[in-house]
């Protein structure tokens, strides 16, 4: 069991990784496979990022049998995916101040292990949660609630960070503070729409709120 004071938590597509361009070619290759005449919708699955590919092709009235044609090409493509400038000091800035890391994403679990140990991600994350793994992936708070129980941390204790509406919905169906990253696929002017705590437009800025907090749970502990 895992002890710490408190805990942050992470989507990974958007916010530690530019993973679009792969989501877009494996999208349009699953997509083109049942309707290849068809405009390939991948603005309208974007606003639905976060959340499981399952639960997505159900919201937007595509076959299921997608996903196996969208995990092979992505995997095939993994090598593509860049991490994005900032993330690796600030998961050292995190790890190196005794947080919990966790991370919560719309990614079955052998995806986010491959991408996680290529990109050398793995090291930082007390535990990973990802689709397969919850009954009810995001927006539902069952992402959030299995850190907890994880950590034995309250949600006082914790912050997620999301580029996505479903990820800040998440946080607030969870009584968890958010912040709202802008680098990602998610759309200001709907991320702003869901109130969350902080909006960050780059990691700089992040860095910077989470310093803030690191210095008001070190002063709190003295």
């Amino acid at each position: 069991m895992i002890y710490k004071k408190w805990g942050v938590i992470f989507d990974l597509d958007g916010v530690l990784i530019d993973s679009t361009n792969v989501m877009e070619i494996a999208f349009t290759y699953a997509f083109r496979h049942f309707f290849p005449t068809k405009m390939v919708p991948f603005e309208e699955y974007k606003t639905h990022m976060g959340k499981g590919f399952q639960k997505i092709m159900s919201e937007m009235n595509l076959p299921i049998e997608m996903h196996p044609l969208f995990k092979e090409k992505s995997t095939e493509l993994a090598s593509n995916i860049k991490v994005f400038e900032g993330a690796i000091e600030t998961l050292n800035l995190l790890q190196e101040a005794n947080c919990y890391i966790g991370l919560a994403t719309g990614k079955d679990y052998a995806r986010t292990v491959q991408i996680l140990e290529e990109k050398g991600m793995d090291k930082f994350f007390d535990k990973i949660v990802t689709s397969d793994m919850v009954e009810n992936s995001k927006p539902h708070p069952e992402s959030i609630e299995v850190h907890m129980e994880n950590s034995r941390l309250t949600a006082n204790d914790f912050i997620f960070i999301g580029d996505s509406v479903s990820d800040i919905q998440c946080a607030k169906a969870a009584s968890v503070r958010s912040i709202a990253v802008t680098w990602g696929m998610g759309q200001i002017d709907d991320l702003k729409n869901e109130n969350p705590g902080h909006m960050v437009n780059d990691f700089l800025e992040l860095k910077e709120v989470l310093e803030l907090i690191i210095q008001i749970n070190h002063s709190n502990v003295s």
